[in-house]
């Protein structure tokens, strides 16, 4: 914009700057061990522009919650165990964390449950990645 004001003039320019954050991992993304029968739920991302695409997986296989920031497992079995991921993207980055779902507790009164150890298999610790 310009202003005159007698012999004088004035530019006014004004800049606008847009900054979009990346999608931040909620901190609560770590191995755990969950009771069976139990409920089980975890968001993936704390905070991050939107719009932002989340995607879940276990042992690679994708759980088809394509873009909702919340898993849950409303009761827990044995084949709730395993190493789970979950992706955020926005147009300001990527960011994926793994972490391990141990199932604990017993099948019934007789019998205990088969206790799923993947970090006994594989030694794989919580692990978050982070792209630009």
């Amino acid at each position: 914009m310009l202003t005159i004001f007698g012999d004088y003039f004035f530019v006014v320019v004004v800049v606008v700057v847009a900054f979009q954050a990346p999608p931040e991992l909620h901190p609560e993304l770590r191995n755990r061990s969950v009771e069976l029968n139990s409920t089980f739920t975890i968001k993936c991302t704390e905070r991050g522009d939107r719009p932002l695409y989340i995607n879940w997986t276990k042992n690679g296989v994708d759980l088809g919650n394509r873009d909702n920031n919340t898993y849950t497992v409303d009761h827990v079995t044995l084949e709730n165990a395993g190493l789970y991921e979950c992706t955020a993207v926005n147009w300001a980055g990527k960011t994926n964390a793994f972490f391990w779902v141990d199932v604990t507790g017993k099948a019934n009164a007789n019998k205990s449950a088969k206790i799923y150890q993947l970090r006994n298999w594989f030694d794989v610790n919580f692990g978050a990645f982070v792209q630009s």
